[in-house]
């Protein structure tokens, strides 16, 4: 997609070896009645396809501004998303949770990727609904620079996390925000900055160590008729909360 070409130019220094294991824990799955390993892993070329699935599958779902916005119903802006993803996987920072099992399944996913100032998101993008959406990061552009928080060049920035609904209350995204220090730490990332958009992530954001830096009310983004462009019932606001790495 021609016009994600200027996203996410960093790339990892040429004597860092790639990482693909991060580690693995046992859950109890209480939904399913069911005891299992789970392993933390890099997205690889071969899982790409499946893990840009799950993500449009249960993040474009449940995520509230995605939600709010419509990203679902507008095609156009379903395939943005699905090709930021994309370009987020070809850092090689983005991890998902898989059962330890012949033949594993994604049952969680944090797309992560190292943004720079030499990025550039088009201000203007096809789709209704990704630009109500996008009303959200401008927000927040408009209320702190964000590469002055930790007075860096780069950072790490998601662009969604989610577990399968079958599996939440597991601990999986937990362990998936526990990954970003030592992800940060291999690839010689200094600090996370991540928008947290619901008051259960917020907690799980907290709980992790990170740091709310600034917040925006969805009442307080309207349009030029002073409508509220993202409905989000039951979360009041989203946060932009970070984590220094070293």
């Amino acid at each position: 997609m021609e016009l994600l070409d200027n996203l996410f130019k960093w790339r990892p220094a040429a004597e860092i070896t790639p990482k693909n294991d991060w580690g693995s824990f046992q859950v109890e799955n209480k939904q399913l009645d069911k005891k299992i390993g789970i392993k933390i892993q890099t997205i690889t070329p071969d899982q790409i396809e499946n893990a840009i699935g799950f993500l449009t599958q249960w993040f474009l779902q449940l995520e509230p501004s995605s939600r709010a916005a419509g990203i679902l119903e507008d095609e156009i802006s379903t395939q943005i998303w699905q090709g930021v993803w994309l370009k987020t996987f070809e850092q090689g920072a983005s991890i998902i949770a898989v059962t330890d099992e012949e033949t594993p399944t994604i049952v969680g996913a944090l797309a992560l990727c190292v943004v720079s100032k030499a990025d550039d998101l088009k201000e203007e993008l096809p789709g209704e609904a990704v630009m109500r959406q996008k009303t959200l990061l401008g927000a927040f552009d408009e209320k702190i620079d964000k590469y002055k928080i930790y007075d860096t060049e780069y950072f790490i920035q998601d662009w969604g996390l989610c577990t399968n609904p079958e599996w939440q209350r597991c601990g999986i995204a937990t362990q998936l925000l526990s990954k970003i220090p030592q992800i940060g730490q291999h690839y010689k990332v200094p600090a996370a900055l991540l928008i947290f958009t619901s008051k259960k992530s917020q907690s799980l954001a907290l709980k992790a160590g990170f740091k709310e830096y600034a917040s925006v009310a969805y009442d307080d983004i309207k349009d030029e008729t002073g409508k509220v462009i993202l409905q989000v019932p039951g979360n009041e606001s989203a946060k932009l909360m970070g984590l220094k790495i070293f």
